[in-house]
């Protein structure tokens, strides 16, 4: 709207006073467009503050032009080069001012287009991150297991685990305890995704599920890997030092499982039946 009005007021001063005092009046409408760009950079509180003064100001300098110096004004004709040199200039003037006023507007829509797609961008990946550890949540999983599952052509297996006495750290350390554990767990995880290509979950609570592009005596070489660094880390939590396990189940999807639920609940069970082994070991 702003765009609009200026442009307006330069083509109303051409068109009533162009032809005599049109380019001193350039300079006023220059004036109120500095002010703007420069001024609306940092707040928009007073957007139709501006608008008035500006559209007052016009109003003023068309008065003070046309009252007060028309005295002043040749009464001889004006030559036609004369006059068509004048006109020229306004006309350039005044295409400067709109194209001036065009490739501004172009540019700060840009870059108000550029923030909104990252803003944008941070959101989506928000909605499928979980809030505390930063890993894959459950509902984007389970949509990219769906995809995989659905393409039977490519030969993968996935995981299911849980942290070892996670119930013991909650109820005699806290759940600020917890919360570290989940999140350190999460930070051992992270590399092996970006490594070896594979995909992790909090899939609930301490458990994480994991989707391997490869055969299950691989994933097994890699959650074993997994499995030794989070034995071997130490979290130090206030005074005390924390230990924790983890347990592993494997499910692979050459068993040709008739659903996805069925495959993960394979995996689930493997899972707890490396729990009652003894825990802290991977299940294939």
């Amino acid at each position: 709207m702003t765009f609009i009005e200026i442009v307006a007021n330069v083509t109303w001063l051409e068109f009533s006073v162009g032809t005599s005092l049109g380019f001193p009046l350039y300079f006023f409408v220059l004036i109120p467009v500095s002010i703007y760009i420069l001024y609306t950079e940092h707040s928009q509180r007073f957007r139709f503050i501006f608008l008035g003064c500006a559209f007052i100001f016009n109003i003023l300098g068309y008065l003070f032009f046309f009252q007060i110096l028309s005295f002043f004004l040749p009464e001889t004709d004006i030559s036609f080069p004369a006059l068509l040199t004048f006109l020229t200039f306004n006309t350039i003037c005044v295409s400067f001012m709109i194209g001036f006023l065009s490739l501004y507007f172009m540019l700060h829509m840009q870059t108000q287009f550029s923030i909104i797609e990252k803003e944008n961008s941070v959101l989506s990946e928000m909605s499928f991150r979980d809030e505390l550890t930063g890993l894959y949540n459950r509902r984007f999983m389970k949509d990219f297991l769906e995809k995989a599952f659905a393409s039977s052509d490519k030969e993968f297996c996935v995981a299911m685990s849980d942290l070892d006495f996670f119930k013991q750290f909650n109820d005699r350390f806290g759940h600020e305890a917890g919360d570290l554990i989940l999140k350190t767990t999460a930070s051992l995880l992270s590399p092996y995704s970006e490594e070896t290509k594979i995909a992790v979950c909090r899939w609930g609570g301490e458990e994480f599920l994991f989707y391997f592009p490869m055969p299950p005596q691989n994933a097994e070489l890699i959650l074993n890997q997994i499995r030794e660094n989070i034995e071997k880390s130490v979290l130090a939590y206030k005074d005390k030092l924390l230990q924790v396990t983890m347990t592993f189940g494997i499910s692979d999807s050459a068993k040709n499982y008739g659903l996805l639920s069925q495959m993960i609940d394979d995996a689930d069970s493997r899972l707890y039946r490396g729990k009652n082994e003894g825990r802290n070991r991977v299940i294939l």
